[in-house]
């Protein structure tokens, strides 16, 4: 019965990842969409200091959400394989 308990939180840790991964996906999604509108807008107006410091912080952004993703996803590659093991 233990092993089965511990099966089934790996399990609903697993998926809880796999929703957090969607939602970090999601934000990169918008900070790619915020960075092509911004570029755009910069493109038709010209590059002021501060638009291309915003530029600039929203690439960084974008660049942590996709550490963020990568490191979500091993982590449920991970925890799919210790499942694969429990079956």
């Amino acid at each position: 019965m233990a092993g089965n308990q511990s099966r089934e939180a790996l399990e609903r840790q697993y998926y809880r990842v796999l929703i957090q991964i969607d939602d970090e996906k999601e934000m990169v999604d918008q900070y790619n969409e915020k960075i092509s509108k911004l570029e755009n807008e910069l493109d038709e107006i010209g590059y002021t200091q501060a638009r291309m410091t915003e530029l600039d912080e929203l690439k960084d952004k974008l660049e942590n959400k996709k550490t963020v993703v990568a490191m979500y996803e091993q982590w449920a590659e991970e925890l799919h394989d210790e499942l694969s093991k429990m079956l």
